[in-house]
């Protein structure tokens, strides 16, 4: 183990605890209605791992550089995200407090390797419970950012399924990123 990333791995951790201390999340409001499916909602320590990623994600959203993605970012249609977030009369941490969780353990999804998943436009992220409460428990800043990919999605960002050749560039105004490649921007603008 190298001895220099003591102290660095110590003010990680003093700096989560400064943002759990400051950053109260409010509860899910009750299903009055019963309208809402319970079923394969994230529960027991996976609802403690979640709530800590996103208490991360809703610090990390306070920072400009980070919210800059809202402005920057368009979704299938060409409009900006924050375009997006304004017509549903809403903020970027008002939309990913508004996100639905849930266990996407069996779909093949997961198989792939990723921690989380959704579709553009849903208000449902499907989490790969294990290996999502890994990356919470080793990484608890990625894991932040993982949520704020998704909440990205969930505005309508689209995903590229790879990378495009430089001649199809030529012909798309706003590209497709890959997974990787979003993964790359949210850790460059919000932090790693």
């Amino acid at each position: 183990m190298n001895g220099s990333r003591g102290p660095f791995r110590c003010e990680q951790a003093l700096a989560l605890l400064l943002c759990l201390a400051a950053s109260p999340i409010r509860a899910e409001e009750p299903d009055i209605d019963g309208s809402r499916d319970a079923a394969g909602s994230v529960a027991g320590s996976s609802a403690y791992d979640l709530d800590l990623a996103r208490r991360v994600a809703l610090d990390k959203l306070k920072r400009p550089g980070c919210r800059s993605l809202f402005a920057d970012l368009r979704d299938a249609r060409g409009t900006t995200l924050e375009e997006v977030l304004r017509g549903e009369s809403g903020n970027v941490t008002e939309h990913l407090l508004r996100l639905s969780y849930r266990d996407g353990g069996s779909d093949t999804t997961c198989a792939g390797g990723v921690a989380a998943f959704t579709r553009p436009g849903s208000l449902v992220v499907f989490l790969c419970l294990s290996r999502f409460q890994e990356l919470v428990r080793r990484d608890p800043f990625r894991a932040g950012n993982v949520l704020i990919h998704e909440e990205l999605h969930t505005l309508g960002f689209p995903e590229a399924q790879r990378v495009a050749e430089p001649w199809e560039l030529a012909r798309i105004e706003n590209p497709p990123m890959t997974s990787s490649q979003i993964n790359d921007l949210v850790a460059s603008r919000c932090g790693r």
